[in-house]
């Protein structure tokens, strides 16, 4: 089994029998640490009807199982890298728990990091670029749009659930300490430390860009805000003087910040 990534390509599972594999596997969410050095992934056994954690670095080598879940676990797969590629972070739900479990990609053992009780399986699950957090999202209700969000402190595995349940989807700002979210009517920021929500626009917004310090973010909305009959817009938020700028009356099909810009 091959994954590519970046322009290259490594090879899974080479001690595997690939006979055995072939209808008996299933491999998904495969996720690369940000030193390019292991690769992460799910996959399904067949065999003994169970998924398992799998760990194994980029050529292929040194295969090892972290986790193998069992017939009455509901979801499983959501899991990340910490920035500096020396742990690795995977959730799971059953019996009404989430569980988050660590791991080293140079150790086979696997400990419980925190729990906390939920209603249904967690969706997503970050590590903040400066590694001071990990963000964590769970259904409120399976299949769902709204969700309890939280986060939990490194190392320490603090838990808060913060006050962001009607937001699907967020993004770490690059100093780990805001949280820019989006639903189909609404987008706002969060600040981890003032514990403080910004509404910045009442409009479905398309795409958003923390620029390289995380002082300013940049979104696009498909209408202009508090008015939907109106054109789309391309906008600025600068988190020091809590200021929005349209900068654009049209829609942006992609958003990139240059290196320079701060």
């Amino acid at each position: 089994m091959v994954v590519s990534s970046r322009e290259r390509t490594w090879a899974l599972c080479p001690d595997f029998d690939l006979t055995y594999l072939a209808g008996a596997f299933d491999l998904t969410g495969a996720l690369l640490s940000p030193d390019e050095g292991w690769i992460a992934f799910i996959a399904y056994d067949v065999s003994r009807s169970e998924y398992g954690q799998y760990i194994a670095r980029s050529d292929g080598n040194e295969l090892r199982p972290l986790y193998a879940s069992f017939y009455n676990e509901v979801c499983i797969g959501e899991a990340a890298w910490s920035p500096d590629s020396q742990h690795f972070v995977f959730a799971r739900y059953q019996d009404g728990e989430t569980t988050l479990w660590l791991a080293r990609p140079n150790s086979d053992s696997v400990t419980l990091f925190t729990h906390f009780e939920s209603e249904a399986c967690p969706r997503r699950l970050g590590w903040s670029a400066d590694g001071r957090y990990i963000g964590i999202s769970n259904d409120i209700v399976p299949g769902y749009d709204r969700k309890h969000r939280y986060i939990v402190s490194w190392p320490s595995g603090n838990l808060t659930r913060l006050p962001l349940d009607e937001f699907p989807d967020c993004e770490w700002s690059p100093d780990g300490n805001w949280l820019a979210c989006v639903n189909s009517d609404l987008a706002a920021v969060y600040s981890i430390a003032d514990d403080e929500r910004i509404d910045l626009v009442m409009a479905q917004v398309n795409k958003l860009e923390w620029s390289p310090g995380g002082r300013w973010l940049a979104f696009s909305t498909d209408k202009e805000p508090f008015n939907r009959d109106e054109d789309e817009g391309i906008y600025i938020f600068d988190l020091v003087t809590g200021e929005s700028i349209q900068i654009a009356n049209e829609r942006a099909e992609a958003l990139a910040w240059s290196p320079v810009c701060e």
